[in-house]
């Protein structure tokens, strides 16, 4: 094992999607060198040993915290006050700020969140998420290859890929697909694929062609 916990070195905290709910985190240490870990190399905080890959690179530093029965895995690295709990899968990624990723169905793979980002379940591969973007997927929605910034919102059923979003948009049950969105653009029920899209109202747009 990589890494011990410190169970003497422990905090107190609500949970932050769970009502009434609080959750005892303990304080981790590595056991060994790995990576840019060296040892003796004080970490962030874990429930339990389950949290965190007991063999790869994978590291939790600051005072980040991963709870609930949530697995850090594949390399990734969970840094400053970032929260990690549910059943969220994180692989290859790199979570920081005050990121929050949960839920039931969450896998983040090959990203970075950062910021006041925040994902609340579905598979989000390959992503960068910034300045509080945020993503709530349900079982068959994802969002591939793609940049969030500036408060942007997918939501649902939606399948994003290849795309960027900007500047407050929001996209709701559509498939988006080569897209650049910015200006609060809003669709809902659309497919639309490699459109640039500038607007604030709720765009009427018709589906490609399969």
């Amino acid at each position: 094992m990589k890494f011990q916990i410190l169970k003497n070195d422990y905090i107190t905290l609500k949970h932050p999607t769970v009502i009434y709910k609080m959750v005892r985190l303990y304080r981790i240490i590595a056991m060994r060198d790995f990576g840019n870990v060296k040892d003796g190399q004080v970490g962030g905080y874990v429930e339990s040993e389950s949290n965190l890959d007991g063999d790869d690179k994978s590291w939790i530093y600051n005072e980040a915290k991963v709870f609930d029965t949530a697995v850090i895995t594949n390399d990734s690295a969970i840094r400053d006050k970032a929260i990690v709990c549910g059943k969220s899968q994180i692989k290859n990624s790199t979570i920081g700020g005050y990121a929050l990723v949960t839920g039931n169905d969450t896998v983040v793979d090959g990203c970075v969140i950062a910021d006041r980002a925040t994902v609340k379940n579905g598979l989000v591969i390959e992503t960068d998420m910034f300045n509080a973007a945020a993503i709530s997927l349900s079982a068959s929605g994802h969002v591939r290859n793609s940049k969030l910034h500036g408060g942007s919102y997918i939501s649902g059923n939606s399948q994003v890929t290849k795309s960027t979003l900007r500047d407050y948009c929001r996209v709701y049950d559509s498939q988006v697909t080569g897209c650049e969105l910015s200006q609060g653009a809003l669709l809902r029920d659309k497919k639309i694929l490699n459109e640039t899209i500038s607007t604030n109202i709720d765009l009427k747009v018709e589906s490609y062609a399969e």
